[in-house]
């Protein structure tokens, strides 16, 4: 259940949780989620060269402010809470993650750039802590763990985006074939930079 933040002081009125300006209620839930990752975590993630998509995907996951359909059907925004490729009831998770295109999309990264032993729900943790310690071997020298986790989050998004917007069919073979180019791409911009 919702509560209001802590030190508010609950009065008899019943209604009171009307009476908090939703910012207010937003602000709380948004701080007491982030403040539970470490600093030096956050650090991490902020030094991090990313582009805009790569940090505002992970950014909203964190916040729990990704638009999902469960999420748009509570506010009647959209007529159903479920996911446009499956049928499932669409929160953040599946929406990124569960969805069985989305899987299908994490099981091919997994087997091409990370560890065997590395499973969905460790990428899920990783992504909620902003830790990446458990998932840090990677089979490509080029690249590393954290940015095929979010050149990953950021393709399944963009994906996603162009599939509610402009009708485009969710291919998962086709995102995946996205993630191999960008993450090739990051390299090739990062060996130019060496040589700057």
């Amino acid at each position: 259940m919702l509560q209001p933040p802590s030190g508010w002081h609950q009065p008899h009125n019943r209604h009171l949780l009307r009476t908090i300006s939703t910012r207010t209620f937003r602000t709380a839930c948004i701080e007491a989620h982030i403040f539970s990752i470490a600093r030096s975590n956050w650090n991490f993630f902020w030094s991090l060269s990313l582009n805009l998509v790569h940090r505002n995907v992970i950014y909203r996951f964190l916040t729990h402010t990704i638009p999902t359909k469960r999420l748009l059907h509570y506010f009647e925004i959209a007529e159903s809470p479920l996911c446009p490729i499956c049928g499932n009831e669409e929160n953040a998770v599946h929406l990124l993650f569960l969805c069985s295109s989305k899987a299908s999309i994490w099981k091919a990264i997994i087997f091409e750039f990370l560890w065997p032993t590395v499973s969905i729900g460790d990428i899920i943790q990783a992504c909620s802590s902003l830790d990446f310690e458990n998932i840090k071997y990677v089979s490509k020298s080029y690249t590393t763990a954290h940015m095929v986790v979010l050149v990953t989050l950021g393709n399944i998004w963009r994906a996603q985006v162009r599939m509610i917007f402009h009708s485009t069919p969710f291919i998962w073979i086709d995102v995946v074939q996205q993630i191999k180019n960008e993450l090739l791409q990051l390299h090739a911009q990062t060996e130019i930079h060496k040589q700057l």
